[in-house]
């Protein structure tokens, strides 16, 4: 992870505590009473917690990575240079090998999390619309004075203090993090995150040539449309659940959708971009190599197998993990060693 994305998790660390913007939205109004239907459902139980959503995006892209990697770039490599893998590498290495390379396309995921959950804070923090609950949840409380021209901009939520009733507490406070997430609502988180997973998760099994292989080891190729189907599923049962739980409205829903195809389509051209890079480093590193001749051939040699030789397999291994969702063509550059 580069120094700029630290920068920009950083700077999500108080959106994401609900320590910025902490002003209320104004309110339609009828003397002391909020008049605004849309804002006043019930507060219910999510469907996808924030919790199992977060599980679902960290371990199962993980996991998949881990699978592809071993399946696809491990067997294909030890087919197609049995002698040298077997005899060059210990199974420890192979596996650290096997990680590594998955590790990588993981910081790419990650980089595009990332972005996607920023472009989404943004909206949050600065559009300031309600959740469908909000009202339910402030419980908002003024005198029939601060009611002007149908609005109210100024009031106090009655669910930030304690309910007393005969001495003791019938109803607890709510807390200052839910009275804030309360008008976070545009856009979607829920459905930012899902679909951002489920997207780029099915561009890199897509892309992937060696998910061919891993899947008709398990029994049949269809069984990769039938995880291409589940993830789908699952980023947009993710926006769902939260109209369904009145926790956004529609519109939130669909702009957080649409946050989420932004970010699979960032995280596509980060990989793109340093693929072309590795690659281009690749070539003029062979260029270089073979551009020497005469009386300097042995000297320039060694140095190619001493220094050159190195960096050309630290190409390859990174250029292994960056082309997973790109157009350049993998075989020779995956499998080398």
């Amino acid at each position: 992870m580069c120094s700029s994305d630290l920068v920009v998790l950083l700077i999500l660390i108080p959106c994401l505590l609900n320590l910025v913007n902490p002003t209320r939205p104004s309110l339609h109004c009828s003397g002391s009473e909020v008049v605004e239907p849309d804002f006043s459902h019930k507060h219910r139980r999510d469907t996808v917690s924030t919790s199992l959503l977060l599980s679902v995006t960290f371990l199962g892209p993980a996991l998949q990575f881990l699978l592809v990697e071993y399946f696809g770039r491990g067997t294909a490599a030890a087919a197609k240079e049995p002698a040298i893998w077997s005899q060059s590498r210990t199974r420890a290495r192979q596996t650290w090998a096997l990680a590594r390379a998955a590790a990588a396309v993981y910081v790419h995921y990650f980089v595009g999390f990332v972005f996607t959950v920023a472009v989404m804070e943004i909206g949050k923090t600065t559009l300031n619309y309600p959740r469908p609950h909000f009202v339910d949840t402030c419980k908002p409380t003024f005198p029939p004075s601060a009611c002007v021209l149908g609005w109210v901009d100024v009031y106090q939520c009655a669910s930030a203090q304690p309910q007393i009733v005969n001495g003791s507490v019938a109803v607890t406070a709510v807390s200052r993090w839910r009275l804030v997430d309360a008008h976070k609502s545009f856009p979607s988180g829920h459905a930012a995150i899902g679909t951002y997973t489920a997207l780029f998760m099915i561009g890199y099994q897509h892309q992937h040539r060696a998910m061919g292989r891993l899947w008709l080891r398990l029994g049949h190729f269809v069984a990769l449309y039938v995880v291409h189907a589940a993830w789908l599923t699952w980023g947009l049962f993710c926006g769902y659940s939260r109209i369904m739980d009145y926790r956004h409205h529609g519109i939130d829903v669909v702009a957080g959708n649409l946050v989420g195809v932004a970010g699979a389509l960032f995280a596509a051209y980060v990989m793109r971009r340093e693929a072309a890079a590795v690659a281009t480093a690749g070539a003029q590193l062979g260029e270089a190599g073979g551009g020497s001749g005469g009386g300097g051939a042995s000297s320039n040699g060694d140095l190619k197998r001493s220094s050159g030789g190195g960096l050309h397999r630290k190409l390859s291994a990174q250029t292994s993990t960056m082309t997973q969702m790109s157009d350049i063509s993998e075989d020779d550059e995956l499998y080398q060693v």
